[in-house]
């Protein structure tokens, strides 16, 4: 029997009243199997006991918080050691996600699980995964590095310089600088989005993203590592906040990649 292992954080915010649907749909279901966690601490031990499962496909039912502790484990701890082309699937839970687009879910939770459902048990779900680098974030106070997927920094108040890997040493003239790996044309690199300051920077930042062309005030680099030094830099993983320990950098390093789910809506 094809397993779909589903991954819910119940303190997840938004995620509280569609609970009692989730279960219901589950007691219909006899191959989904479901963890359910309180808090992302338990995250190590509920994957842990997922992969005894052997699971077809992993469901995480929660924020970005959730998904950022889950591949945090999936990289260090390695549960799914036996199994590492395992797809993950991020279900949308209704609030504005900082994850990007292309690991996550679009449309209402409940039909997309049925969905995700329907396609392993018809065999079908492999060809809608997608792999992805992901982007490791070192700050110099945790013992192992955080993993997430975007990284953005807001440069105006902070004094620092950035460095990309071959030592290119970038003056801080942007208002705020994107760092993904989701573009189709970075060959699995670090991809760097620096926007210039002025009143147009945030209009920019989102066109920027939004569309594959080259506007003036935008610098873009491909990198497998970069840094940014100064007075405490202080970043963003995935809408988490991250502050350099006094004295070190924040480096963002690339990992290998992850097979994600991606259902066209």
């Amino acid at each position: 029997m094809a397993i779909v292992a589903l991954l819910s954080n119940t303190k997840s915010t938004g995620l509280v009243k569609l609970l009692p649907r989730i279960r219901s749909f589950i007691s219909a279901h006899s191959n989904i199997f479901h963890v359910e966690i309180a808090h992302t601490g338990e995250v190590p031990d509920a994957l842990a006991l997922i992969a005894r499962s052997e699971p077809d496909v992993i469901v995480i039912n929660g924020g970005d918080g959730t998904v950022q502790a889950v591949l945090t484990s999936l990289v260090h701890d390695q549960p799914l050691l036996s199994h590492k082309s395992l797809p993950l699937a991020i279900l949308s839970n209704g609030k504005k996600s900082s994850i990007s687009g292309d690991y996550t879910m679009a449309g209402k939770p409940m039909q997309t699980l049925e969905r995700i459902c329907n396609l392993v048990n018809q065999g079908k779900l492999e060809k809608h995964v997608i792999n992805r680098n992901l982007i490791a974030l070192d700050d110099g106070k945790r013992l192992r590095s955080v993993i997430g997927t975007n990284v953005v920094v807001q440069c105006t108040q902070q004094p620092m310089h950035i460095i990309l890997c071959k030592n290119e040493i970038i003056k801080n003239c942007f208002a705020s600088v994107a760092i993904s790996t989701s573009t189709q044309t970075n060959n699995g690199q670090l991809h760097f989005v620096g926007i210039e300051r002025g009143w147009l920077a945030k209009i920019k930042a989102e066109l920027s993203c939004r569309h594959s062309i080259k506007i003036s005030g935008v610098h873009e680099r491909h990198s497998d590592e970069i840094r940014f030094e100064g007075n405490n830099p202080a970043a963003k993983l995935d809408g988490e906040s991250f502050e350099a320990a006094a004295g070190s950098s924040l480096k963002l390093r690339l990992t290998s990649s992850r097979a994600f789910v991606k259902l066209a809506a």
